[in-house]
């Protein structure tokens, strides 16, 4: 098996949290490299605008912004350093696979991958499985 320079991994961080709550998932994105990688952003999101938050319905579609935290930015902010992934180690991330989703769902199952992209690099997770519940969209913040 090939290792590859930086790996991402997603699973489902507090089960008992809604998909709507930002610490449902753990992104953890790991440097498999001999160097700190400085990923260096404007955007106020910081490292979660280089996540693209892939959700996808029972039937495979698409629910989900593309890089939709990458979609807030300002021009005029200054660039810095929003994360360092340190060789050998992982660098975790909360997100709630839902907060991208922007069309009426409904209640059902849905599954979830995160793809990472900064400068050349661009490395997806697996899929994770979840189910959305008819109290949890009802509870959601809007």
């Amino acid at each position: 098996m090939e290792i590859k320079g930086v790996e991402c991994q997603v699973r489902v961080e507090d089960k008992a949290a809604s998909p709507f709550a930002d610490r449902y998932l753990r992104v953890a994105l790991c440097n498999n490299t001999a160097n700190a990688i400085d990923v260096k952003s404007n955007l106020p999101c910081g490292i979660k605008g280089c996540l693209d938050v892939e959700v996808q319905d029972a039937n495979g579609k698409r629910v989900s912004r593309q890089f939709y935290e990458a979609s807030i930015a300002s021009p005029f902010a200054t660039e810095k350093v929003v994360a360092t992934l340190t060789p050998k180690q992982d660098c975790t991330v909360d997100v709630s696979p839902m907060r991208a989703v922007q069309e009426t769902i409904g209640p059902g199952q849905y599954k979830c991958r995160v793809r990472f992209r900064y400068e050349d690099i661009d490395v997806t997770s697996e899929f994770v499985e979840f189910t959305v519940t008819e109290r949890q969209i009802k509870d959601a913040p809007r």
